[in-house]
């Protein structure tokens, strides 16, 4: 669940890093090893829209990955602003915009059903897959996190 209290418009890009280390602050290519997809299997989550308010959103979780302290990176690309399109024409939404970015730990454990069917791992080349559970703090669900966003 996503709350947008100041609307740019632009997309939602949500990653994954398996750190599995509170005391390492990983490099931006363990995100960019698993990007995850939208519940329309897209790496963006457009707002073509100008409402405020909560959005319920779905990700797909890496099938075969496991941590103790994953981190989950969000990021809102604006698409507001009005720059040069890669057509040769300007626009809005066009060229550089604005970026927001949050991450929160997550841990991932197999889901109960496929626990038997794949073995769990760490390793970055594993592709995407469906479903594990996320569990924040006592809460155990699916890929169901809430972030905030605040920038009025």
């Amino acid at each position: 669940m996503v709350d947008i209290t100041a609307n740019h418009q632009g997309h939602f890009e949500f990653k994954l890093c398996p750190n599995d280390n509170i005391f390492l602050d990983p490099e931006q290519d363990c995100f960019d090893h698993f990007p995850l997809s939208t519940s329309d299997a897209s790496k963006h989550y457009p707002i073509n829209d100008r409402e405020l308010g909560f959005r319920l959103l779905y990700v797909q979780l890496p099938l075969r990955v496991t941590c103790q302290q994953c981190i989950l990176q969000w990021t809102y690309v604006g698409g507001n602003n009005w720059g040069d399109c890669a057509d040769g024409t300007s626009g809005l939404g066009c060229g550089p915009q604005e970026n927001f970015r949050s991450c929160a730990d997550v841990r991932i454990v197999p889901h109960p059903l496929l626990a038997d069917l794949v073995k769990p791992t760490h390793d970055h080349r594993i592709g995407v897959q469906p479903e594990v559970i996320v569990s924040l703090g006592h809460h155990a669900r699916r890929a169901d996190v809430f972030i905030p966003l605040d920038h009025r």
